[in-house]
C-alpha cells in the first residue's frame, strides 16, 4: 500500500512540475511579446518625435520669417509716416 501511495505522490509531483513548466513557458512567451511590442512602439514614437521636431523647426522658421516680414513692413510704415510728417512740416513752414 505504501508503494502505491508513494507512486501516486510521485505522479502528482510530476503533473505539478509539468504544469509549472507550461506556466513558465507561457509567461516567458507573453513577456517576450510584450517586450517586442514595447520596442516596436518605442521605435514608432522615436520616429514620430523626429517628425514632430522637424515640423516644429519648420513652423518656427516660418514664424521667424513672418516676424521678419512683419518687422520690415512695420519699419517701412514708420519710415513712410515720418516722411509724410516731414513733408507736412516743410509745407507748413513754406506757407508761413
Amino acid at each position: 500500500m505504501s508503494e502505491e501511495k508513494s507512486y501516486e505522490v510521485m505522479m502528482m509531483q510530476e503533473r505539478i512540475l509539468e504544469k509549472w513548466k507550461q506556466e513558465h513557458h507561457t509567461t516567458v512567451e507573453h513577456y517576450e511579446k510584450t517586450i517586442k511590442a514595447g520596442k516596436a512602439e518605442n521605435r514608432h514614437l522615436s520616429e514620430k518625435v523626429i517628425e514632430l521636431k522637424g515640423m516644429l523647426r519648420l513652423e518656427k522658421e516660418n514664424n521667424d520669417d513672418n516676424i521678419y516680414e512683419k518687422m520690415k513692413r512695420q519699419a517701412h510704415k514708420e519710415s513712410s509716416s515720418k516722411s509724410k510728417e516731414r513733408e507736412k512740416s516743410k509745407k507748413s513752414s513754406t506757407k508761413a
